[in-house]
């Protein structure tokens, strides 16, 4: 599937695999899906990736493969990037002054540890500006379906994020990035989401939903590009 977000994304791609393109566990298979997904989608550059490890690493790429350690990568190189997820954010972001470009992973885990944070230092160290950097939020789940253990209400009632879990024990993980980029700096205006809900959409992997079906968990990829020539 192809995003179509607004004029603030001239010059990049935006993309995410579904079921019928097969899993993405490039971990697994040292990204070898991802690529013929990349491929089949008409984008002819290398592309770079991090682990996914619910960490608050930001790898700045300079070279295609797999980043160990990094929940996010962002490169002003003639690279794609990409992270994979089930239910948890693909955030990807664009700095249109320096060309740069982002692909970062976001669970409940890594966001109470500051990867937010590490975000905008990243964008702040690439020469960026946080006034004209804009977000896509990617497929993941939404609150309605994000039911929470009474240990995790527990660990993020602890955090500043306590307050997007509601009575019913489910969490805003929508409302928790969107409103810490705000914090970050970040503009409102700039911040997108494509309003797909993994749990409900069977055309994605859904960590939650596949569970609840009894089958094995599979990831999808979300990619993000800069168009040849720009």
């Amino acid at each position: 599937m192809e995003f179509k977000p607004s004029d603030k994304f001239a010059g990049v791609r935006i993309l995410s695999s579904e079921r019928i393109d097969g899993p993405m566990n490039y971990n697994l298979d040292e990204g070898a899906n991802l690529l013929a997904f990349v491929r089949r989608s008409g984008i002819q550059k290398e592309i770079a990736y991090g682990e996914q490890v619910h960490q608050s690493v930001i790898a700045v790429c300079t070279k295609p493969g797999r980043y160990a350690g990094a929940d996010g990568v962002c490169t002003r190189s003639d690279l794609a990037l990409s992270v994979k997820s089930a239910d948890c954010v693909p955030l990807m972001f664009f700095e249109k002054e320096t060309g740069t470009i982002g692909a970062v992973h976001i669970s409940r885990h890594n966001i109470i540890t500051g990867i937010i944070n590490s975000l905008a230092e990243r964008v702040k160290s690439e020469g960026g500006d946080s006034g004209s950097t804009v977000f896509f939020l990617g497929p993941h789940i939404r609150r309605e379906h994000y039911k929470l253990s009474e240990r995790a209400i527990k660990e993020i009632s602890l955090t500043p994020f306590g307050s997007f879990i509601d009575s019913e024990g489910t969490f805003d993980l929508t409302r928790a990035v969107t409103s810490s980029l705000e914090k970050n700096g970040f503009l409102e205006e700039n911040i997108e989401d494509c309003g797909i809900d993994t749990f409900s959409n069977s055309s994605f992997y859904s960590s939650r939903a596949d569970r609840q079906l009894g089958s094995g968990v599979s990831v999808f990829a979300t990619v993000i590009s800069k168009i040849d020539g720009k």
